[in-house]
């Protein structure tokens, strides 16, 4: 008589592998979904940029003269 082999056990394997397989392809559906993540450190978006400072003070960088720590404009 043919050998009687039982795979209930290995099914039951297979069924669970493919349940945890399901699961994380869900997840990594789920976060591929999200938006890209900013990963620069110091930034705060809420805070504007700071004013560039060049050796003769500080540049507001709109009306092409510099203001030095006295108050007085040179040009750029």
């Amino acid at each position: 008589m043919a050998e009687q082999r039982n795979y209930h056990h290995e099914q039951m394997w297979f069924e669970k592998l493919a349940g945890y397989a399901r699961e994380l392809i869900q997840h990594s559906l789920k976060l591929l979904n999200e938006p890209v993540p900013d990963t620069f450190v110091g930034r705060k978006t809420h805070e504007p940029f700071p004013q560039e400072e060049s050796r003769y003070g500080t540049n507001d960088g709109k009306s092409g003269l510099s203001h030095d720590r006295a108050g007085t404009e040179t040009p750029l």
